[in-house]
């Protein structure tokens, strides 16, 4: 939860312009994207892809994105995937989608 605040707070421009620099904020924002995404599960990683699209946490989201695919059979059976697909972000179910249909193997059908 506190990786959320601090991303939240970073992305939105919390500090000055002036304090960035000196409280280096890009450098924590990634050191948080990274740490969140060795904590992705099934139950989590569907609100972490939306959050880090929300908030422009690139890496957050990548891993997010690529979690789901490899995972999608256990993501798409929990209410977080429902909420996601009743919320009307077409463009990012879309993506998703791209991301699932891009990791399956395709497989030869011998005749």
């Amino acid at each position: 939860m506190l990786l959320y605040i601090l991303l939240l707070c970073f992305t939105n421009n919390c500090l000055p312009n002036t304090k960035t620099k000196q409280y280096q904020v890009s450098e924590l924002k990634q050191d948080c994207e990274l740490v969140q995404s060795t904590f992705l599960s099934v139950e989590t990683a569907v609100h972490s892809f939306r959050y880090a699209d929300t908030y422009s946490a690139a890496a957050l989201r990548e891993s997010s994105l690529k979690f789901i695919a490899a995972h999608f059979p256990l993501v798409a059976e929990t209410d977080a995937w429902e909420a996601f697909c009743k919320s009307g972000n077409g463009d990012l179910l879309v993506e998703v989608t791209r991301a699932v249909a891009s990791n399956i193997e395709m497989v030869e059908i011998e005749e």
